[in-house]
């Protein structure tokens, strides 16, 4: 790399083309690129992606317009003591609120939900995995159980007697 020295403020520099932290964040998240393929891209080490990336500028949680919210709700392990519980509304397609967690528990969705309602809005209907102890405190809104999860256990409780007729009908089911 050719560098060069400017006589007059005695500083050194080079013409290398830098890298934008805007466009590397753009191409990691909407672009669903790991840090391998980005190094690859931009002819860098993965450290330097890694770098770019933290410098990027991060949008903050835009509130809802609408203060009646369909809430979808679940919890995403990265390791073992590493959670982030999402809460989207289901009618926008945004995310409303995340927390970062080490455990699933009731009391984490129950906290996320009072504090939406303390801000003023109006839970309409709430979706989640299937937490049996979240089920019956509420607070008299409706909730439901994800069809994903809800499949699962009907299948996992089925799969003992996996001979049964009602078994390959549940699977055909699945599979629609």
């Amino acid at each position: 790399m050719q560098r060069y020295f400017c006589h007059k403020c005695h500083k050194t520099f080079s013409f290398k083309n830098k890298l934008d932290p805007i466009k590397i964040w753009t191409d990691y998240t909407s672009g669903k690129q790991t840090y391998q393929q980005l190094a690859v891209k931009y002819h860098c080490s993965v450290r330097t992606i890694q770098r770019y990336i933290d410098k990027a500028p991060k949008t903050s949680l835009k509130p809802p317009l609408n203060r009646h919210l369909n809430i979808i709700m679940d919890t995403t392990f990265f390791g073992r003591y590493f959670g982030v519980l999402v809460l989207m509304d289901s009618n926008s397609n945004n995310v409303i609120a995340h927390y970062f967690v080490r455990t699933e528990k009731d009391i984490y969705y129950k906290l996320a939900l009072n504090r939406l309602r303390e801000k003023g809005y109006i839970i309409q209907s709430i979706t989640f995995d299937g937490w049996s102890g979240l089920m019956k405190d509420l607070f008299n809104t409706p909730a439901q159980m994800c069809q994903f999860h809800m499949v699962e256990i009907m299948m996992r409780k089925l799969r003992k007697k996996h001979q049964s007729q009602l078994y390959e009908i549940a699977y055909s089911l699945k599979l629609t």
